[in-house]
């Protein structure tokens, strides 16, 4: 069982509906946390404006103040919330990285294919 977690970007204040999201990454029973690998496609309207690649980018992403964070069930998070089940979840080394995936300097996980 896991759950996903999405930025979202410029939140409509009386709908609450955000204009723009982005994956996070997904927290399973069990593993670490794996963040999803973004490219940025050039757009001036892009979000995010830069490649996510490494815990670095999506601290910087994250602590934007224009950023809430949402689990897939609708629950908002802090970034303190968050970032503590993210480390957290650490500890939970499996052998090797999954497929397509790879440890950032800081010894994050990271994949940069769709969930499956």
């Amino acid at each position: 069982m896991g759950t996903n977690y999405y930025a979202h970007h410029d939140t409509c204040e009386s709908c609450k509906r955000p204009e723009r999201t982005l994956h996070i990454g997904r927290s399973n029973i069990g593993w670490p946390f794996h963040f999803r690998v973004h490219q940025r496609h050039g757009d001036a309207e892009d979000f995010p404006k830069r490649m996510m690649h490494d815990s670095s980018d999506w601290r910087d992403l994250l602590n934007d103040t224009d950023i809430r964070i949402f689990d897939e069930y609708g629950k908002q998070n802090s970034v303190e919330e968050f970032w503590k089940m993210v480390d957290g979840k650490k500890r939970h080394r499996k052998k090797g990285v999954m497929s397509g995936g790879y440890l950032d300097e800081n010894g994050y996980h990271f994949i940069t294919r769709e969930f499956g």
